[in-house]
């Protein structure tokens, strides 16, 4: 575990509200193409919860991937101290993108390193929410493996964060419908039109385009696909998971692939299935266990969206305590100084990491309450008694030094109250027998077992 990133939480600060109002503004210029307004709330809401989970434990160092890499590296001598000349950075940033092209095909191309990639490909629309969803655990972070011959060209640190950082940013532009084709660009960048196609289930345009910044390497290693007329890109996964739940959106490849190495009679296959190409299954698992696939894409899009059956009223709750949830977590960023300078709550565990599984916990419990799922209240139990133990402990300690600090708690007690007394009532009375989901009893048009 590496320790508090505060310069990361402190950029935190602004980057996230100038985020929410690109999504807000990109919203407000899609109104016309949004045909169900509460699909791409609940859509948007699940993508941007999973980027908060992600930074929470980035931010308190439970990060546990190859990024550690330039630690090492400046330790090692490697890097130097120095900046360099303006030419390097272009140079440098080509590079990345170039070793950021194979990076991404790789995640595409085996089992085990399709999973912490797969999430980001869940969404089914595509907006700047979407550019944002994210794994916030990391089973193989294989991308960054291709960073590391970067390490060796000769620059600081400071200089190699600046370079990826924009990368990313940049990256983000792209995953949206508001902005149209852009000319002669769609020959050299990558455009939210080609990377709609990245995207995209359809058979024609699955694992094609998988620039980052340059769509010129696309075309030269021959994974380029321009649109085909006739052929509308429908976004999302092949083999949907059916939650807005980062945590089942992160691992459920995962999950599937230790599912079907025990399953499987084969020894061979038991190892093998790890590193053969995305989506291969054992012959005998496929026939005693199969899975669903989309086969009809333009039909999935029509009919068979994830859109769990909640009334108006629920979605209006739901989405307030998406609200309450998010404001709680940038309250964390802005305020992680002063939080981990207070007494410790619990000897054995720091003030920002007690505080960051309390957030995990409501993230959780919020996304599987906003799935139907009976299960919500797995998560809203321990988040209730976690909640409750905090403030315990936070006035037995005496911690309480200004008004706005009691006010604070107040309202996080009267959060937990509400919060836990309507989960635990819908997830029993109301989610104790799932609505019937179309996608798995009417689906002989859509999908195929595989």
């Amino acid at each position: 575990m590496k320790g508090i990133d505060f310069t990361y939480a402190y950029s935190l600060a602004y980057i996230i509200p100038i985020y929410g109002l690109i999504i807000l503004i990109e919203a407000y210029f899609s109104r016309d193409k949004i045909d169900d307004v509460w699909f791409y709330i609940e859509e948007s809401c699940s993508s941007i919860i999973s980027k908060m989970m992600s930074l929470v434990v980035t931010v308190v160092g439970i990060n546990l991937t190859l990024l550690a890499f330039p630690d090492f590296f400046q330790s090692s001598g490697f890097l130097k101290t120095e900046s360099l000349a303006w030419w390097h950075y272009v140079l440098i940033f080509i590079i990345i993108d170039f070793c950021g092209y194979w990076g991404h095909r790789l995640a595409h191309s085996s089992n085990i390193f399709w999973n912490d990639h797969r999430i980001h490909h869940s969404g089914e629309i595509f907006n700047y929410a979407t550019g944002i969803r994210s794994d916030f655990i990391s089973v193989t972070s294989i991308r960054a493996l291709f960073l590391i011959p970067i390490y060796f060209l000769g620059f600081s640190l400071t200089d190699y964060y600046i370079i990826l950082i924009v990368h990313a940013t940049v990256q983000f532009w792209t995953h949206t419908e508001v902005i149209g084709r852009l000319g002669f660009l769609e020959k050299i960048l990558v455009t939210p039109t080609s990377h709609k196609i990245h995207h995209a289930m359809n058979t024609e345009y699955i694992d094609k385009n998988f620039g980052t910044l340059l769509i010129i390497w696309d075309r030269m290693f021959g994974t380029y696909q321009a649109s085909i007329k006739g052929v509308d890109p429908v976004v999302g996964d092949t083999r949907p998971s059916r939650s807005y739940n980062p945590l089942i959106l992160n691992l459920h490849h995962f999950y599937r692939l230790i599912l079907d190495a025990f399953r499987t009679n084969n020894y061979l296959d038991k190892l093998r299935i790890w590193f053969m190409p995305t989506g291969w299954r054992p012959n005998d698992v496929i026939e005693k266990y199969p899975i669903l696939a989309i086969k009809n894409p333009k039909l999935y899009k029509e009919e068979f969206f994830y859109k769990p059956n909640n009334s108006n009223e629920l979605r209006y709750w739901n989405f307030l305590m998406f609200s309450v949830l998010v404001g709680l977590n940038y309250f964390f960023f802005v305020y992680i100084k002063e939080i981990i300078a207070l007494k410790p709550i619990v000897e054995f565990v720091s003030n920002p990491v007690l505080i960051s599984i309390f957030i995990l916990l409501c993230f959780n419990s919020l996304t599987l309450f906003m799935d139907r799922n009976k299960w919500s209240w797995a998560f809203e139990l321990p988040q209730f008694i976690l909640g409750m133990f905090m403030i315990y402990k936070i006035n037995l300690l005496g911690m309480i030094t200004t008004d706005y600090f009691l006010y604070f708690l107040i309202l996080l007690f009267i959060y937990l109250i509400i919060s836990f007394s309507v989960t635990i009532y819908f997830s029993i009375i109301f989610f104790g027998e799932k609505k019937e989901d179309l996608f798995y009893t009417q689906n002989s048009q859509v999908a195929y077992k595989v």
